[in-house]
């Protein structure tokens, strides 16, 4: 059986996380198609590959925490068992009982009104300069392992990444060895950092796996 991520781009103001309490987060995009990446997940959160995780998982943020778009995806809403219609985003009060008491999930807060997936493992986020990180190291093991290009262009090219920085790598694209949501993801995230008023946006990657 194949393990996939769900990763969403969050973006929120540094000003107002830092002064309020009730700092508004927001999506975009919804969620993206990373693929079955394993080289990715390896190094993302150390899943289903051999490559140790750039970062350790970190587990969902709470400072500040999910957008509500990507809370509606990665918790359960718990209804009661006399509801007529359950939606996939749903559960009924009794089954999340039982994940609850087999430790296969957990309830978000003392109302017992959501839980967490039991089918989900392995939350996370990354900020954008782990990210560009990430994608440096992802480029020099493709290249080194699964490439199938000369030795010497092989060497040049590690060469050259190895000795430039990860911002200043999105620079240059390698379309036979990138996975293209990624460099997309990241120039996304840029974009949205940049073009914010005196740089006050801030973002992350948030993922978690299913398997």
């Amino acid at each position: 059986m194949g393990c996939d991520i769900h990763a969403y781009i969050e973006f929120f103001s540094k000003t107002e996380h830092k002064n309020t309490s009730n700092c508004y987060v927001g999506c975009f995009s919804g969620q993206l198609s990373l693929g079955r990446d394993y080289t990715l997940f390896g190094l993302i959160a150390g899943v289903r590959h051999s490559v140790p995780p750039l970062i350790n998982p970190k587990g969902i943020p709470t400072k500040p925490g999910l957008s509500y778009e990507v809370a509606d995806d990665y918790y359960l809403s718990v209804v009661s068992d006399e509801a007529t219609r359950v939606s996939p985003n749903s559960i009924r009060q009794s089954l999340a009982q039982e994940y609850v008491l087999d430790a296969q999930s957990t309830y978000v807060d003392d109302s017992k009104m959501r839980i967490t997936n039991p089918n989900f493992h392995t939350p996370t986020w990354v900020t954008l300069d782990e990210l560009l990180t990430i994608r440096k190291m992802y480029l020099l093991e493709i290249i080194e392992f699964w490439s199938n290009i000369s030795n010497q262009k092989k060497s040049d090219m590690l060469n050259f990444i190895r000795g430039i920085g990860a911002r200043e790598l999105m620079k240059y694209s390698f379309p036979e060895f990138e996975n293209t949501t990624l460099y997309a993801a990241i120039c996304a995230m840029m974009a949205l950092e940049r073009a914010s008023e005196n740089a006050d946006t801030e973002t992350r990657l948030v993922c978690w796996f299913d398997s």
